[in-house]
């Protein structure tokens, strides 16, 4: 399940998605706590209404810079056919506004392409104990201008001491000043043990054109403290 839903083909089972996710875990996860950064790695298996599937490891960091100031890293790797990979990395610095807004400077890059420096605001809240909501708004400046808004929306209540739900809705829309680009919403329900996750996903590619394109499977989620 790429990040803008293209079809890349490839027969991953369980076992290597596993294998997959507890490898980069263990490489991040001994260094990442002593400097003081959390993240998480996230691998997700799907396939498409052509039984084309599809491999995305999705990494996620993040930690303090300096009073006020934030850095946020992800990289999207997806393992396609043929051992095809397509990949799309994003670097944020953050400047603490209060009240929950933050100012963005982000830069997004994928092989192939110009680096894409962004700038924006974002935005934090956390709803009760369980329910949390994130926004993000970017724009770019090159000849062909976008603007581009991210959501997130976290539903995590405790099932039991120890065990939380996990239900999470992300949709994404890229929209330059006079063309639709390209949209994705990425969902995901399972359930978190001691920051362990897993369960069913679905990302639907192209629902504001109206042309989706979906791809459904499952994903392993772990977090790193």
């Amino acid at each position: 399940m790429p990040y803008v839903g293209k079809a890349l083909i490839r027969e991953v089972g369980i076992k290597e998605i596993g294998t997959t996710a507890i490898g980069v875990y263990m490489t991040l996860v001994n260094p990442i706590p002593a400097l003081g950064v959390g993240g998480s790695v996230e691998v997700i298996s799907g396939v498409d209404a052509e039984s084309n599937t599809s491999t995305t490891i999705d990494v996620k960091l993040g930690g303090g810079i300096a009073e006020r100031v934030n850095f946020f890293f992800r990289n999207m790797t997806t393992i396609g056919h043929d051992n095809m990979v397509d990949s799309f990395t994003l670097m944020d610095l953050v400047y603490v506004l209060g009240h929950g807004f933050d100012a963005v400077a982000e830069t997004q890059y994928a092989p192939g392409e110009e680096i894409d420096p962004r700038l924006g605001m974002q935005y934090f809240k956390d709803i009760g104990k369980d329910m949390a909501v994130y926004a993000l708004i970017t724009r770019n400046f090159s000849e062909n201008p976008n603007t581009e808004a991210i959501l997130l929306l976290k539903y995590s209540p405790l099932i039991n001491k120890k065990t939380r739900l996990l239900a999470q809705w992300e949709p994404l829309l890229n929209m330059g000043d006079k063309q639709y680009n390209f949209d994705l919403q990425k969902i995901r329900l399972g359930v978190e043990y001691k920051g362990v996750g897993f369960g069913a996903a679905a990302d639907i590619a192209g629902a504001w054109n109206g042309e989706p394109n979906y791809a459904v499977g499952g994903f392993i989620l772990l977090r790193i403290k």
